[in-house]
């Protein structure tokens, strides 16, 4: 079993108990080089984080993690790897794939989620993909799970990506707030 299989994560007993998905730190260490192999090898690589809000207690947010594991786990390709990243985010890098291709890829994903959610809690995506802002693991997700709080701040269901944050953010520093996406 090569060092980089998602699938080793889940047998060094480094996963999420209510989920059964790896825990972030996992997540982080199996990252690290796959983030060295896409740099080397110039292969795109990104992470999809899907943002759940839950309107009540804790018992809810976790069915709803759950489900929406679950759910992803079944829509994802075996090689890429779901984990727990906090208390109401899931995140999974996307081997060999770039931010626009993700974004797709959860456009057409978080549907499904929002559809096995309990009543009162939502779904929204974000997505990063490497680039000179992405230096390391915890950046990249970082990038993609300030896009699915963004996400969910425009709403249930809405996909963000990172790039669009640039984007405002170049505008904005430019003084042209209204060229941005």
């Amino acid at each position: 079993m090569e060092p980089s299989d998602p699938h080793r994560l889940e047998q060094l007993g480094s996963t999420d108990p209510p989920t059964g998905l790896a825990t972030s730190e996992a997540l982080r260490l199996y990252m690290e080089p796959m983030m060295a192999m896409a740099h080397r090898t110039r292969q795109q690589l990104a992470v999809f984080a899907v943002n759940l809000s839950a309107c009540g207690d804790g018992p809810l947010l976790e069915a709803a993690m759950r489900g929406a594991a679950a759910e992803l786990r079944r829509r994802l390709r075996e090689y890429d790897l779901l984990a727990r990243h906090d208390r109401e985010t899931l995140a999974a890098v996307l081997l060999a794939t770039d931010e626009a291709t993700a974004a797709r890829v959860a456009e057409r994903i978080l549907p499904a989620v929002e559809k096995c959610l309990p009543k009162g809690v939502t779904a929204a995506g974000g997505v990063a993909g490497l680039s000179l802002d992405t230096p390391s693991p915890r950046d990249l997700l970082a990038h993609a799970c300030q896009a699915a709080r963004r996400a969910a701040q425009l709403g249930a269901g809405t996909v963000w990506r990172h790039s669009q944050t640039v984007a405002l953010l170049a505008a904005a520093q430019a003084g042209r707030p209204g060229d941005a996406p």
